[in-house]
C-alpha cells in the first residue's frame, strides 16, 4: 500500500520516483494507492502517479485507488490514469475487492 499524505507538488517528483522504483521492485500482487490523506496535485506529480499504477499493472499486480478527491479523479482521468473498475471509495473496500478478486 502507498499512502499519500499532504500535497503531491513539483518538489515531491523525487520521492514519487523512489516510490515508482520501490513498486517495480515489489513482489506485490496487490497494490492500493491511498489518498485518504493527500491534498492537492499537481500535473506533473499525476504523470508520476499514472506511471506508478502503469508500473503495477505491468508486473502484474492487481491496482485500486481509494479516497480519490473529484479534483485528483478527473486529473487522472483527463490524461488517461483512471480506470473505473479500479477505483475503491475506501481502503476497507480495496482490500475486500482484492479477496473477491483472489475468488475468481
Amino acid at each position: 500500500m502507498v499512502s499519500f499524505v499532504g500535497d503531491l507538488v513539483k518538489g515531491d517528483l523525487g520521492v514519487l520516483e523512489k516510490c515508482k522504483i520501490a513498486v517495480f521492485e515489489s513482489k506485490a500482487s496487490f497494490v492500493v494507492l491511498n489518498f485518504q490523506k493527500a491534498g492537492k496535485i499537481d500535473i506533473p506529480a499525476v504523470t508520476l502517479v499514472i506511471q506508478i499504477q502503469h508500473v503495477a499493472r505491468a508486473k502484474p499486480a492487481k491496482v485500486r485507488l481509494c479516497f480519490l478527491e473529484p479534483a485528483l479523479a478527473g486529473a487522472l482521468e483527463d490524461r488517461g490514469g483512471l480506470r473505473k473498475e479500479e477505483v475503491s471509495g475506501t481502503l476497507v473496500e480495496a482490500l475486500k475487492d482484492f479477496d473477491f478478486a483472489l475468488k475468481k
